[in-house]
């Protein structure tokens, strides 16, 4: 598996009206902020359909690329040079702990003018802020090509009657654990904060994080974890 960083302003773009018209598990404020987008303009998005609110996405965009765009291009370059450092033996940890293939050859990961990060549930397509150290990117790329494999392995490789929410209640759990608490991928953002410092901005599945944190260190397999852990998301409470 290989990964390529890439200016993609048509998707950035698009990106904005999926993270602000649905409700967000973080809340709207909160992801607003996160993108640099006042709240007033925000909610403008909530409930609305792609071609209602196209042009307000295009204005923030067109006015953020014409700051940006030449920065975000370096960064691009410097993200893949630090990535390119860890990418065959990130590639290569994952499929032995998950016991799966990559599904994609090759993930593309769009240096964001808004998004700090976005995995993908159908395609190899991901976004990365781009406002951050090479080195220190890695983590939440990681995160997100990660979860976009994930997805693939729970909807392709187990029947489950999850909801999306708790769906993305357990990806995002069982990434971090993957990243938080195998010393082979540690290694490479040894800055990182622990495990139980991760997902701040979820409260509602800090209780799931801690249930799975043992299931995980405790597995036979990679299978064997999921099984369990749709089980204990199943009956899991998350508003």
């Amino acid at each position: 598996m290989k990964v390529k960083f890439i200016i993609d302003k048509e998707y950035d773009t698009k990106m904005i009206w999926k993270m602000l018209s649905k409700k967000d598990p973080a809340d709207i404020e909160n992801r607003a902020k996160r993108m640099g987008i006042p709240i007033e303009k925000a909610k403008e998005f909530q409930n609305k359909k792609w071609e209602e609110i196209k042009h307000l996405a295009v204005q923030l965009a067109e006015l953020r690329y014409s700051k940006l765009l030449p920065f975000m291009k370096k960064s691009a370059e410097l993200y893949q040079k630090s990535w390119n450092e860890i990418n065959d033996e990130f590639s290569n940890i994952i499929e032995e702990k998950t016991n799966c293939e990559w599904k994609y050859d090759e993930y593309l990961v769009v240096v964001s003018a808004f998004h700090p990060g976005i995995s993908s549930r159908k395609g190899n397509k991901v976004c990365k802020i781009w406002d951050e150290n090479p080195y220190t990117q890695r983590r939440i790329t990681a995160h997100e090509i990660l979860m976009t494999h994930i997805w693939n392995i729970l909807d392709t490789k187990f029947k489950h009657s999850l909801s999306e929410l708790k769906a993305w209640a357990l990806n995002e759990v069982t990434t971090t654990a993957i990243l938080s608490l195998e010393p082979e991928l540690t290694k490479f953002w040894p800055w990182c904060p622990p495990y139980e410092n991760y997902l701040t901005n979820y409260p509602q599945i800090w209780e799931l994080r801690d249930k799975l944190k043992p299931l995980w260190v405790e597995r036979k397999s990679f299978k064997d974890y999921m099984k369990n852990a749709i089980k204990i998301t199943h009956e899991y409470t998350l508003t």
